[in-house]
């Protein structure tokens, strides 16, 4: 039987630590309902723009946050009915719309 010390542990290969880490990372979709909506009446978010499905929410998604501006995606009505098909909504920090517009506009 060998000891522990004869056993080499393998090197993760790079494409599973990129997939732990984007994991990790993940906002579950309710907890960033909770935080795009305080209790207090004003709105920290702005709806941007909309999304017919999940996939083009998802790319306007990482074009936005690419250039450094944080943002959120729901999906429109109850977020019981979230499917990949549903359409969804993007939203920009209050204020920073403008950067938004800019960052659309070049491209």
């Amino acid at each position: 039987m060998k000891s522990q010390s004869q056993f080499r542990a393998r090197p993760r290969p790079a494409w599973a630590s990129l997939l732990i880490d984007r994991l990790n990372n993940r906002i579950d979709p309710l907890k960033e309902r909770i935080k795009c909506y305080p209790l207090s009446k004003e709105i920290m978010w702005i709806e941007f723009k909309r999304a017919p499905n999940l996939m083009l929410a998802e790319m306007w998604k990482e074009v936005l946050e690419g250039e450094g501006l944080p943002t959120r995606i729901l999906p429109e009505g109850d977020i019981r009915d979230w499917g990949e098909r549903a359409p969804f909504r993007i939203y920009v920090p209050k204020g920073r719309e403008h950067v938004a517009e800019e960052i659309l506009r070049k491209l």
